[in-house]
């Protein structure tokens, strides 16, 4: 494993610990203290990170730092978070990393600014345009045309105008035909034929499916890629309970993060069914939740209702 794929995980890890939130009732008061005292350190690491390195050269480690910073509890208005953010910003145009995207997605939606919806929109159909038929993701995605990009492009420089101004910005509600056409058109302006015949993996495809939810809050057409991800789990766990890091390359004993990735594959495309079913007594669910139960040396528990559409 490489450092920055070291420094990748390790961010992750403790963007699930900052996601948990604050410390429940009734925990040891000195434990509280520490596993706080450890959010704090990492969320100063992260902002002396950026600043010694600025941004980039990645827009998706960007965005990961953001993210987290955000969920961190640290304010828009916090001048390294301004920093990452006009830089993902920047990047939405020529972006082609599924990686990129979908944490770009992740981080700009935690935002919360009503004039970024155009650039979530347009990052999540590069991610609906390569997703395979096997319901999962590898590593590159569409580029929109030059035409696409200059229309972007301009959208941002506008936007950053009025936000300079101290405008409200707000965005025209769309039904749910005008929303299918501008998805329709978009499709059109994206160079699908640059892309690489790749296998998927669910490393890949855990972060483009969580962006993919995501989008799904800003009305785009998402059930069916869903659906098809749901479908993907279903059929490729092993008989020992574990989701490996290529579909169907059976247990390896050493990828419980694939194995979350699995479970939360089966939530989110029940998620989107009409009526979806609680899946904590599901056969699957119960031997994927054993694994992680075996991996933490802790008891076993079991996944609660399929996810509501404003939780990731």
């Amino acid at each position: 494993m490489t450092r920055s794929s070291r420094l990748v995980l390790a961010i992750v890890g403790f963007l699930c610990l900052v996601a948990m939130g604050p410390i429940v009732r009734g925990q040891d008061a000195k434990l509280a203290k520490k596993i706080n005292d450890a959010i704090d350190k990492g969320l100063e690491h992260l902002k002396n990170y950026t600043e010694k390195n600025v941004v980039g050269p990645r827009a998706g480690g960007s965005a990961l730092r953001g993210w987290t910073l955000l969920e961190g509890g640290v304010p828009a208005t916090d001048a390294t978070l301004k920093k990452l953010v006009a830089y993902v910003r920047s990047e939405v145009p020529i972006m082609d990393q599924v990686y990129d995207l979908s944490l770009a997605i992740l981080f700009l939606d935690k935002l919360g600014d009503p004039g970024d919806a155009p650039l979530l929109e347009s990052m999540a159909i590069r991610l609906l345009a390569c997703q395979g038929a096997d319901g999962g993701w590898t590593y590159g995605a569409p580029k929109p045309n030059e035409e696409e990009k200059g229309r972007l492009a301009k959208l941002i420089q506008d936007t950053e105008k009025l936000r300079s101004q101290g405008k409200v910005i707000k965005i025209k509600p769309r039904g749910k035909e005008e929303i299918n056409r501008d998805v329709a058109r978009q499709l059109k302006a994206l160079n699908t034929s640059l892309l690489l015949a790749a296998g998927s993996d669910n490393s890949n495809t855990q972060f483009a499916m969580m962006a993919i939810w995501v989008a799904r809050r800003h009305g785009l057409p998402v059930q069916k890629s869903l659906s098809l991800v749901g479908k993907r789990f279903q059929s490729s766990q092993s008989k020992t309970g574990e989701w490996s890091y290529q579909m169907l390359m059976g247990p390896t004993g050493d990828h419980p993060a694939m194995t979350c990735a699995g479970l939360l594959g089966l939530a989110l495309g029940e998620g989107v069914e009409a009526k979806p079913k609680d899946l904590s007594k599901e056969p699957q669910v119960q031997r994927g939740m054993e694994v992680l139960a075996r991996a933490m040396n802790g008891p076993s528990s079991t996944i609660a209702k399929p996810l509501d559409p404003n939780q990731v």
